[in-house]
């Protein structure tokens, strides 16, 4: 919409919305349009919505809008469900977000919302983003601040039931994931998962920990079809899994069957000098994007290797989801506002492993 466009009016019971399931976005995963865009930075621009339209957006299609981002499935592509709708929807463009926490209704919104989510039925792994995407915004300071007493006991009520029927769930794992006790437990200072260290080549002792929880089958193979369809340049290298992250396979080990830790802060690799930060890579040369967030936004982390001499091409574990190779700029990870946000590091002292 250009500058020059009329603003448009909030719907009313007498003026039907035009954005009844929210926004439409124009360009598509699995479409030719799609395909032809040639970055990340192409993707998240594409996706942009007019603030113009989402002004004139019940809080109701403000939300459908978010929870249809075509982009959404990088909510997994982080070390965990939290930290992947804050880069999403903060870190890519944020106009979405930022419209919805600024709505007065947006706690009650989100919850009706959520009780209505369904756990089973079709389009299965769709409903399940939109469940752990709201848990995540239902714990987002600016919403758990305007929900009562009554309301957090509704909202755990129903975030149980909904624990409950995924466990019985066989499109889920034995042990599946549940974002909002996980965020509750993290910020009350525990953590249920079981942590130890392992050591850079300098003998530093860096802190990994056992997930807990494997993908299902099903889920394994959606959330691989999901970025495949996003990212054309990518190919599948390892299956999607629980049991590593980026930053374990990028320093700890390249071994995708023995591997079994994830690692949330790599930079103790850097400062402790047992890799070097280089101005050009070559081949092993380990790629370290920051999203902005560098140096304390951990959560915004993502490490690869390069598996040519200019460092055009990456192999890099994409969160729970697969170990790709893809292009340097056609990931979750890449943006290039205002500048390009990664950089480059070599095992010092000699060849990279």
């Amino acid at each position: 919409l250009s500058a020059m466009a009329p603003a448009m009016a909030v719907a009313t019971e007498e003026t039907p919305s035009p954005f009844p399931a929210g926004y439409q976005y124009p360009i598509l995963p699995g479409t030719p349009e799609w395909d032809a865009l040639q970055d990340n930075q192409e993707k998240i621009d594409a996706c942009v919505v007019p603030q113009e339209i989402l002004d004139a957006m019940t809080t109701e299609e403000v939300l459908e809008t978010l929870l249809n981002y075509p982009l959404q499935t990088n909510i997994y592509a982080f070390n965990n469900v939290q930290a992947g709708v804050e880069v999403v929807y903060r870190g890519y463009s944020g106009e979405i977000l930022e419209t919805l926490l600024t709505r007065p209704d947006r706690a009650e919104v989100i919850l009706r919302r959520y009780q209505k989510n369904p756990v089973s039925g079709e389009n299965q792994f769709d409903t399940a983003e939109d469940q752990d995407t709201m848990e995540a915004l239902m714990q987002m300071e600016e919403v758990k601040e305007l929900y009562s007493e009554a309301q957090l006991l509704e909202i755990e009520q129903a975030v149980t039931e909904k624990y409950l029927l995924r466990k019985e769930d066989s499109y889920f794992s034995d042990d599946p994931l549940c974002e909002y006790f996980r965020i509750e437990m993290e910020s009350a200072g525990g953590s249920p998962l079981p942590y130890t260290t392992v050591s850079t080549p300098n003998g530093t002792a860096v802190s990994v920990y056992t997930t807990g929880y494997e993908l299902s089958a099903t889920q394994k193979q959606e959330i691989h079809d999901k970025h495949a369809s996003d990212y054309k340049s990518a190919r599948c290298i390892s299956d999607a899994t629980t049991r590593y992250n980026c930053h374990s396979y990028a320093y700890y080990s390249t071994n995708t069957t023995t591997n079994r830790y994830w690692m949330d802060d790599p930079r103790f690799y850097f400062w402790d000098g047992s890799y070097t930060e280089v101005p050009t890579p070559r081949m092993n040369s380990r790629i370290f994007y920051y999203n902005g967030g560098y140096p304390d936004k951990v959560s915004d982390f993502h490490s690869g290797i390069s598996i040519n001499n200019s460092g055009t091409r990456i192999r890099s574990k994409w969160g729970a989801g697969c170990l790709w190779e893809h292009d340097v700029t056609d990931c979750p990870y890449y943006q290039d506002i205002p500048y390009p946000r990664y950089k480059w590091y070599n095992l010092t002292g000699g060849s990279t492993r």
